[in-house]
């Protein structure tokens, strides 16, 4: 079976539950059931079974095994009880017959049944999810419903903390960042906090700086005085909290879900930096490089030329080649290579969940569908035609943080492997660096 029809029925079933929503997970199950149905009748039960693996490797059994007692418990509840469902009955599935439902059936029961890395089983996990559960030995539906709440309340939690990510984005820019300058306005010295007084310092230092030769430069840009303004008046409470104005690097880091970094001094700033963009994948573009000052022939004065980092350019030509189709791809294939383009030997590369949004900002700028609405590849692109990906690369990274890792990732590579080079050609071949014979 061709990996790309299983990656598009996980892609499915994924996107089944990432809609919002009550048993998202029990319509993931018959999605996957409806899927497996319509792909057995097309192909050979060789092939069709060869699919387990792909689901395995996908990470999506686990809620799609909540989402089959879901759908199935008073099937499952094989005594017909009002003690919910023991792990005898659940063991009773955990063989296939042949049937496209049993064979599913059989794998989500040994799923639940298999010990994790904690050596605790998923069935016990989610025995256990009612607090004021009658048994923790038996899954009933008040577990499951427990589950749903905690599963809703986490996906939330996600959300907010990603708007105050959102939010917050200046403050992590430049370089010290912002939040380092307003942090240091009083005397030069940080302690994680930003009162009322550091924004009006920096106001007044925007427009002491705005009558001067550097006006609009470092940090005192008229985009940082209106943020900081705005911070003033109230218009970010996700950032400060209700009727205050100030705040702490602590506080925005458990808003914005971001490990905590103590800050003693304006240089820590630079590691909760990192690890705000490790979060997002909102990274810095490096600076320009110049070229190293060349003598000329007469051994007169220097210039120093700009230009664009050689590592750079590698990269985008790179990411090119990546965006342009082969032969039998479509968007998927495009999205899959560029998400690993800055993958590490070992690394475990992209997720499913990723590609599929990757694929999709893909078809917002490209134009060409390759997708039918049962997520099937069609033959509509040909090799060689570009996705209009290096086109629309500023607007991809936008709205697609994991793009703008990727690539972060292969240009620091490149660079590595440059200054590698290098160091080799400097110990085996170095340059005289004199005028003259």
């Amino acid at each position: 079976m061709p990996n790309s029809d299983a990656d598009m029925i996980v892609q499915k079933v994924q996107s089944q539950l990432d809609t919002h929503g009550r048993n998202a997970e029990a319509h993931a199950y018959t999605t996957l059931l409806d899927e497996l149905r319509e792909y057995k009748s097309s192909h050979t039960e060789c092939q069709t079974q060869a699919i387990s693996n792909q689901l395995e490797s996908s990470g999506i059994l686990p809620k799609v095994a909540v989402g089959w007692l879901q759908n199935d418990f008073d099937k499952i509840n094989l005594n017909k009880d009002d003690y919910g469902i023991t792990k005898d009955e659940v063991a009773n599935f955990t063989s296939g017959n042949g049937d496209v439902k049993s064979n599913l059936d059989a794998m989500l029961a040994n799923q639940l049944l298999s010990p994790g890395d904690r050596g605790r089983d998923q069935f016990d996990d989610l025995a256990k999810r009612n607090w004021l559960g009658a048994d923790p030995e038996s899954i009933e539906k008040m577990d499951l419903r427990a589950y749903d709440r905690q599963d809703t309340r986490h996906r939330n939690r996600e959300e907010r903390h990603a708007g105050v990510r959102d939010v917050a984005a200046p403050l992590f820019e430049g370089s010290p960042p912002l939040m380092a300058i307003l942090d240091a306005s009083h005397n030069g010295e940080c302690d994680g906090r930003v009162s009322e007084r550091d924004m009006r310092r920096f106001l007044t230092a925007y427009e002491v700086n705005n009558k001067t030769e550097n006006a609009g430069t470092g940090p005192y840009t008229p985009e940082n005085a209106q943020y900081v303004s705005d911070l003033l008046n109230g218009k970010y409470p996700e950032l400060t909290g209700e009727n205050f104005t100030g705040f702490s690097a602590r506080a925005l880091a458990r808003r914005a879900g971001l490990d905590h970094v103590k800050i003693n001094s304006i240089d820590d700033y630079d590691q909760l930096v990192q690890v705000y963009a490790d979060k997002t994948g909102k990274y810095d573009t490096p600076p320009e490089a110049t070229q190293p000052t060349k003598p000329t022939e007469d051994c007169g004065e220097t210039v120093e030329q700009p230009t664009v980092n050689d590592d750079h350019i590698r990269t985008m030509s790179q990411v090119d080649d990546m965006s342009h189709y082969r032969k039998g791809e479509g968007q998927w294939h495009v999205a899959k290579r560029l998400l690993n383009a800055g993958n590490e030997e070992g690394d475990s590369g992209a997720t499913n969940k990723d590609i599929w949004k990757l694929t999709n900002d893909i078809m917002s700028v490209d134009g060409t569908k390759s997708l039918d609405a049962k997520g099937r590849t069609h033959p509509i692109v040909h090799p060689g035609d570009d996705s209009g990906v290096m086109g629309n690369i500023d607007q991809l990274f936008a709205v697609n943080p994991k793009l703008a890792e990727s690539i972060h990732k292969l240009e620091k590579k490149n660079a590595a492997a440059s200054a590698a080079k290098k160091t080799t050609e400097a110990a085996t071949d170095p340059e005289e660096a004199y005028c003259g014979d």
